[in-house]
């Protein structure tokens, strides 16, 4: 005996039993799930897009000019700032920088205004405090370079062109020095194999090493001087002379070439491209 039939349902030339299977409204079903998880999935897929605008708590400081933000939504991103280039952690005021950035929004709540997104995936916008402009801060206090090759936004450099005019006009933070090395320049002759300049040369207690001002320890010289490539055992990445990861406690593996790097297993850093 069929059970209880409902209205409007026909199969064929009869009327649909309420327990008989119907394969057309089970695929509308189906279909209309995917469809409901494809629409609640899309926002993730292409999260990572210019023009678009973040809020987040700032949960590491990289460096001079790259955080590690988590969003609203409990994502973790990577935000370069943008316009601006920062001194590598293994340069003179390379920890001064990081530790600028650091006090200024580590642990604080941020918002991202992207403009654009760099080959290695990372967002690279503008940082705002409380309507405080961060990169332009950094700008301000001598803590970073104006990155004028990927500066494009006119609006933005120049307010940051400006504010590298006044941090050099009062010698503040890398403009203390009479001969600042800047960052693209220190990775470009790194990457060469010869001294990239601005090493520190001092000793911990604040002492002379013995060696000339401006001239690298010789074995920091030494270790650029070299071209091999090192891998970091752990993470089984590998980075070039150049890359700020290349002093990293576990890249103790060293390749003569990318093939080899990659042959035993190892793949290339996203941020110097091995």
């Amino acid at each position: 005996m069929l059970g209880p039939t409902i209205p409007g349902l026909v199969c064929g030339g009869g009327v649909l039993a309420a327990n008989a299977p119907d394969t057309k409204l089970m695929a509308r079903a189906v279909a209309l799930l995917w469809a409901i998880l494809l629409g609640a999935l899309a926002p993730l897929a292409g999260h990572l897009s210019a023009g678009e605008t973040y809020l987040g708590q700032v949960q590491r400081v990289v460096d001079g000019d790259t955080v590690q933000l988590l969003t609203s939504d409990y994502e973790q991103i990577r935000v370069r700032l943008y316009g601006i280039d920062a001194p590598e952690r293994s340069q003179d005021g390379g920890p001064q920088s990081q530790a600028a950035l650091r006090g200024l929004i580590e642990g604080r709540q941020v918002t991202v205004e992207v403009l654009d997104v760099d080959r290695y995936g990372r967002l690279v916008g503008l940082i705002f405090l409380d309507g405080l402009s961060v990169n332009l801060e950094m700008v301000e206090r001598g803590q970073a370079w104006v990155y004028d090759s990927y500066c494009k936004d006119k609006e933005a450099c120049q307010g940051l062109s400006a504010a590298q005019g006044r941090a050099r006009e009062a010698r503040l933070g890398l403009w203390a020095d009479a001969s600042p090395v800047p960052p693209w320049d220190y990775r470009r002759r790194a990457r060469s194999g010869g001294s990239p300049g601005g090493l520190d040369v001092h000793s911990g207690s604040g002492g002379s090493s013995g060696q000339a001002a401006g001239r690298p320890a010789i074995g920091a010289a030494s270790r650029f001087a070299s071209t091999a490539l090192r891998g970091n055992r752990k993470s089984k990445v590998f980075h070039n002379p150049g890359c700020r990861h290349y002093d990293c406690p576990n890249c103790v593996e060293s390749f003569k070439s990318r093939e080899e790097a990659l042959s035993r297993g190892y793949r290339a850093c996203r941020i110097c491209g091995g």
